[in-house]
């Protein structure tokens, strides 16, 4: 056995206990590669997890056609698979590892699964989605988590403030508002630097925006809620904020980012830098949010755009050529299969520059239609989405009958703007 198949055991092992540890992986069940490729795949679900049901499924017979009915069809059955089995993942005793309620309604799960569903919700039609996340709003009382400062705890505030330019009703917004405004009279200026805490990944290392996945967790919350209220202070925290991670993580080079500090100098057993499929989506993802929000001729605007760009080109040329992106982007090899929430992401990010002409149309037109055509192969007959990576913070194996929720919603987010571009 060679030396660089023996680290790559020993790197999978390593990414296999830490995933354990903090409860971000399934069982050894889910951990069996399959050689699978014919129609129907058999799934033994983990018994930790909500969707813990044997099924023999076969996979959605996708179409190769790039119209706004296979975009729906494939969409709505996706939505409606969360739909019905929403009060399951809501009842999962299933916790993180803080401890945590891992699908309380207003968690980072949740709640980009909410984001998506809104966004779906929208298309013409489509009423019943954007109903049923009210009524799950609604349930939780418009309420956010209890961390005060950290990101993932109001990431449920993309919702609400979506609902509010629906309804105009305030409630929607109080308990958003008052956890804003408290962090604002208190802003944090520690821990920027993520040095040792946020190597042990203790709890004051997330009082300020430490890792890249919050700057879509909370980043387009502020901007928001100032293009709501009209108050500019929510603006001003969401800026520098913003660019205070996005600069820290941001490799020139690559047009990509660093998880976290701990990656920076950080490299796999190829010698590669580490830049990972969902993180880089969670910012792709930011930019679109954060360009939505501003006002038309901000002064940063520009700089948003010029790095939104940047990553697309980037995005766009490390696409493999089914039309997938793996969960190591530069080291496919790594772990040799599609990721599916990253690829979401870049989706619906590409899709959006292309409809609001930021993007150019005759370059990235075939990258989205390759994509999503490989996003809707994942998809089961039942509407289960496969391949999403359990929650993490660095790339790591996903097999074909991994999903969770977060991966529902970056798919919506990506039907909503693909449907758009569709014919």
């Amino acid at each position: 056995m060679s030396k660089k198949i023996k680290d790559r055991k020993a790197l999978s092992l390593v990414m296999l206990a830490m995933a354990l540890a903090l409860g971000g992986c399934t069982n050894s069940t889910n951990m069996t590669a399959s050689a699978e490729k014919s129609a129907v795949t058999v799934f033994k679900a983990p018994k930790l997890r909500p969707y813990t049901v044997d099924v023999v499924a076969p996979m959605y017979a996708s179409s190769e056609q790039f119209t706004k009915a296979e975009v729906k069809q494939a969409a709505n059955l996706v939505a409606d698979w969360q739909i019905r089995h929403q009060e399951a993942f809501l009842n999962s005793p299933f916790v993180n590892y803080q401890g945590l309620e891992r699908y309380s309604f207003g968690g980072w799960l949740m709640g980009t699964m909410a984001i998506g569903m809104a966004e779906w919700g929208q298309v013409p039609d489509n009423e019943k989605y954007l109903n049923f996340i009210r009524q799950e709003a609604e349930k939780f009382n418009w309420q956010v988590e209890s961390r005060i400062y950290h990101a993932d705890d109001y990431i449920i505030g993309h919702l609400y403030l979506e609902l509010y330019q629906q309804d105009k009703q305030a409630r929607y917004l109080a308990p958003l508002k008052k956890r804003l405004d408290y962090i604002h009279a208190n802003w944090l200026t520690v821990n920027k630097e993520s040095t040792e805490s946020c190597v042990q990944l203790l709890a004051d290392c997330h009082e300020r925006w430490t890792w890249i996945d919050a700057l879509f967790m909370g980043g387009p919350v502020w901007a928001n809620m100032a293009k709501t209220t009209g108050d500019n202070k929510y603006l001003e925290f969401a800026e520098h904020e913003y660019w205070a991670s996005f600069d820290k993580f941001w490799d020139e080079e690559e047009s990509l980012l660093f998880r976290d500090s701990r990656f920076i100098t950080a490299r796999d057993v190829d010698g590669k830098k580490v830049f990972w499929n969902r993180g880089n989506g969670w910012v792709f993802a930011s930019l679109v949010r954060m360009l939505d929000a501003l006002p038309e001729g901000h002064a940063s605007r520009e700089k948003y755009i010029a790095r939104f760009k940047s990553m697309a080109k980037r995005i766009a040329e490390l696409q493999e050529k089914d039309g997938s992106w793996h969960p190591s982007l530069l080291n496919p090899e790594l772990f040799n299969m599609p990721e599916s929430s990253g690829a979401g992401f870049f989706t619906y990010a590409m899709a959006w520059g292309v409809n609001n002409g930021v993007l150019e149309k005759e370059k990235y037109q075939a990258v989205i239609e390759r994509s999503w055509a490989n996003l809707t192969e994942n998809i089961y007959a039942d509407g289960r989405l496969g391949y999403v990576q359990a929650s993490a913070f660095d790339p790591r194996p996903v097999h074909k009958e991994d999903t969770d929720v977060y991966g529902v919603g970056s798919f919506l987010l990506a039907a909503s703007e693909v449907y758009l571009l569709a014919e």
